[in-house]
Formats: structure tokens, C-alpha cells, sequence
């Protein structure tokens, strides 16, 4: 059994420091102290790597914003209406305006 610092133990699990500082006070993962280090048992982190799965979801997120004068804004709303026009029929709970399909960040 290794004892692992509290970077390398993060780095195993695939977490960020500060997460698996925050598991270790919750309780969720045994600490050990070593002066005034935590470190972590590698039996323990494997344990905890195959009971969250290993590998874990990372979602990402994607934000757009445009800034421009009012013409370039015409120009983006004259891209929404073209748009429009040739994607396929969708449904009246799907459609193509929204800060992300336009590019605004403000009210449509």
C-alpha cells in the first residue's frame, strides 16, 4: 500500500484537487494524515476510481456572444431568416431563434 499526496491521488481519480479535498472531509474517500498532509491510500483511490466509474462525463458548454453595431445585428437577423427558410419543417416546440442559434446574447 502507497500513501499518495493529495495531487497525485486527484490525478489518478481523474478529479481536481480541490474535489477530492472536499470528498476527504465528507468523508466519501479515507484520509491519512502525515504532519500536516493529507494523503490518500492507492488501495483506496482505486477503490473509489471503480466505484464512480473510472472514466467520468465531462459536459461541456459553449457560449457566444457578438458585439457589433445595430447593422451588423440586421445582418445576424437576415442570417436567422435564411435560416428559417431552408432548414426542413420541425415542429412549434423546436426552433432555430435562441442566443445560441443566432448568436445574440440578449432578447430575440
Amino acid at each position: 500500500m502507497e500513501l499518495l499526496r493529495l495531487s497525485k491521488a486527484a490525478e489518478r481519480l481523474g478529479v481536481h484537487p480541490v474535489t477530492l479535498r472536499l470528498w476527504a472531509d465528507s468523508g466519501k474517500i479515507p484520509v491519512a494524515w502525515v504532519g500536516r498532509e493529507r494523503r490518500f491510500s492507492s488501495i483506496d483511490v482505486e477503490a473509489m476510481k471503480v466505484s464512480t466509474g473510472g472514466e467520468r462525463v465531462r459536459l461541456e458548454g459553449l457560449y457566444v456572444r457578438v458585439f457589433g453595431s445595430h447593422g451588423q445585428e440586421s445582418s445576424l437577423q437576415a442570417q436567422e431568416m435564411e435560416l428559417r427558410a431552408t432548414s426542413p419543417a420541425r415542429s412549434s416546440r423546436s426552433s432555430v431563434t435562441g442566443p445560441v442559434a443566432c448568436g445574440r446574447t440578449g432578447p430575440v
